[in-house]
């Protein structure tokens, strides 16, 4: 099916996840947390099958609670910030999302990253930021609790 020949007339907006939706961001979060894991001695592909989509302050808290989590967040925040030239585009997300603008629908994205690193990888990947932005800093509880989705959708 072609994009102008999608429908999106029943949808009174779109949510979408960020990261491997969107964007591709696995060698970021991979070269980020890499180094933290090896520190800590926290399994490397544990944290990233399990912490999959979650924020930092999760999976810190869930591997580590002996650390200062806050610290700890902060320090792997600045490791995908600085590694945000590596994320690119799904393939096919900035023709989507093009569609979307140009049928006129509302659309949102519900992150696990904080907003600064939500809007870099966005940026970088060449993808439009949404008015409607949920990130790890907007809400009390990460994915996979259906939070940020149902702010989202509240916003929407």
């Amino acid at each position: 099916m072609a994009l102008n020949s999608l429908n999106l007339n029943h949808y009174q907006g779109l949510i979408f996840d960020m990261d491997g939706t969107l964007v591709d961001s696995e060698v970021a979060v991979r070269q980020a947390v890499a180094p933290w894991c090896e520190k800590h001695h926290v399994d490397l592909e544990m944290v990233l099958t399990t912490g999959r989509g979650a924020r930092f302050k999760d999976f810190i808290e869930q591997f580590t609670p002996h650390l200062d989590c806050q610290h700890e967040v902060e320090l792997l925040e600045q490791a995908e910030a600085d590694l945000a030239h590596t994320v690119t585009a799904i393939p096919g997300a900035k023709s989507f999302l093009s569609e979307i603008k140009a049928q006129q629908r509302k659309w949102a994205v519900a992150t696990s990253a904080n907003r600064h690193n939500a809007i870099a990888r966005l940026t970088t990947a060449g993808l439009p930021i949404p008015e409607i932005l949920i990130t790890a800093d907007d809400v009390g509880q990460g994915k996979p609790h259906p939070e940020p989705f149902l702010l989202a959708a509240k916003r929407l």
